[in-house]
């Protein structure tokens, strides 16, 4: 009965996704050439019904970045407002709505790889022009908006990330703030390294 249920669920967010998938089909992504995709809040976002006004853009190639930015400049009326060492910001028309566009320098192989890298499985959905991908939690864990981890390559700035979540009635467990904890003390991990300021506000080096 579980097991039905748990299927009829992700039955349903596999619905939204199609539908979600056709509208950026019509509004990004058959207004540029390049290879993109699109990952994370957006799309929790907008399974959850609530407003959007940005989208985070993915690459995998420099090349396709250069060509997206031309595209979106003669389709969109993109226009950049601040130019980072990992970012590109800026805002386009669509459908007469203005909405902001996050472009992220670092380089993915395809959705699996930006999925992956992601540190709450609840972030763990991707969508290109011709698929989606998704962790296997993701679905069930946004429905109970329940925070799990995925991976944790920049711990500091997943418990900076924690507050927002729980700002928007997200919970999670122990277990949770332990991993990230835990993965603090790792001898890898450089805390300093994951701040940085861009466009004046302190930021962190993080997938949101």
């Amino acid at each position: 009965m579980f097991t039905e249920m748990k299927n009829q669920t992700t039955n349903k967010k596999i619905l939204q996704l199609d539908r979600i998938q056709y509208q950026l089909q019509k509004t990004v992504f058959d207004k540029t050439t390049a290879k993109i995709f699109v990952a994370g809040g957006y799309i929790t976002k907008k399974l959850q019904n609530e407003e959007v006004n940005d989208i985070d853009i993915f690459f995998s190639t420099r090349s396709d970045i250069a060509r997206f930015i031309l595209d979106v400049r003669n389709n969109l009326e993109f226009k950049s407002y601040y130019i980072g060492k990992n970012l590109i910001k800026g805002v386009v028309k669509i459908q007469g709505k203005t909405i902001k566009l996050d472009l992220v320098k670092r380089l993915f192989s395809d959705e699996q790889n930006v999925i992956d890298n992601f540190d709450f499985t609840i972030c763990c959905f991707c969508i290109s022009s011709n698929e989606y991908v998704y962790h296997p939690d993701a679905p069930f864990d946004l429905l109970q908006k329940r925070l799990n981890i995925n991976k944790i390559p920049f711990p500091a700035g997943s418990l900076l990330r924690m507050q927002k979540y729980v700002q928007r009635d997200f919970t999670y467990c122990k277990g949770v703030v332990r991993q990230i904890m835990e993965r603090i003390k790792e001898d890898d991990v450089k805390i300093e390294e994951e701040f940085f300021y861009e466009d004046g506000v302190l930021s962190f080096n993080n997938m949101d």
